[in-house]
């Protein structure tokens, strides 16, 4: 069993090549990873010399099949969005079959299915909703349906994810960069408050119209960062009787973009 018989017919090309890969190279939880990392520098503006040679070392003459690899995802992904369908993740379709075939993988998530994906949207983004600038915000985006579906849906709006795990984190910031969402995805711990690292996503696309990712060098620059100093924690009162106790309430602070944070 290989993987290109076990995705769907869009995906058969992509999928073939990183059988390819697969054969010598280790398992398809690590080519799935390192193509990540491939697609991620060839969008970077700063690009990633030294991931890149990492890679280079690692698949040696095979390593020009990354570049393949992407090919065929942007054919991929221009096949069907050209028909009928309005936001696309090929990624998270390719780590769900991953994930679920091969044991040793290091996968291990499911996301939404697409239909409930928009259904959700529907309920959630009205008709006024577009090309406001208003902001959405999704903080367990796994492979970042929701914000691509929210983007379909009502496009000048801004994107924000974030997730725990670095490889949901950079198929989100892949999924927005191709799908025109403009925002920035974090790999971090929503309630631990801990933060690894994060990308700008299409910062300059409305005036230049070129897609690109940009490091987030530090949590200060992030749109989740908030200083603790000013979140403040309420105590409740002391009950007036014994069994009767009244909940905890946060203060809520305002992020310089104007947006309310109960972080």
């Amino acid at each position: 069993m290989n993987l290109a018989q076990e995705v769907p017919k869009e995906l058969k090309k992509f999928a073939a090549v990183m059988d390819k890969l697969a054969y010598r190279n280790g398992s398809y939880s690590d080519v799935f990873s390192d193509n990540l990392d491939y697609m991620l520098a060839c969008f970077l503006t700063t690009g990633d010399k030294e991931r890149a040679e990492q890679l280079q070392k690692k698949y040696k003459g095979e390593y020009a099949l990354f570049d393949e690899l992407l090919k065929e995802y942007i054919m991929c992904m221009n096949d069907v969005l050209g028909g009928n369908k309005s936001w696309y993740d090929g990624l998270g379709t390719i780590y769900e079959t991953i994930s679920s075939h091969w044991k040793s993988s290091a996968l291990g998530q499911f996301f939404t299915p697409c239909a409930l994906v928009d259904a959700m949207t529907f309920m959630t983004l009205g008709e006024d909703e577009q090309g406001f600038g208003k902001r959405v915000l999704d903080n367990c985006c796994g492979s970042g349906r929701m914000l691509i579906s929210a983007h379909a849906h009502a496009p000048g709006n801004y994107q924000f994810g974030s997730d725990i795990d670095p490889i949901c984190t950079k198929m989100t910031a892949i999924n927005m960069m191709l799908h025109g969402c403009v925002g920035e995805v974090s790999c971090m711990d929503s309630l631990a408050y801990t933060w690894k690292f994060g990308y700008r996503i299409n910062t300059h696309l409305n005036r230049v119209g070129v897609p690109t990712i940009e490091h987030i060098e530090k949590f200060e620059d992030s749109y989740f960062y908030v200083k603790d100093k000013e979140c403040k924690v309420v105590e409740p009162p002391k009950p007036k009787e014994r069994g009767k106790y009244e909940p905890a309430k946060m203060e809520p602070t305002i992020l310089q973009n104007g947006q309310m944070s109960l972080f």
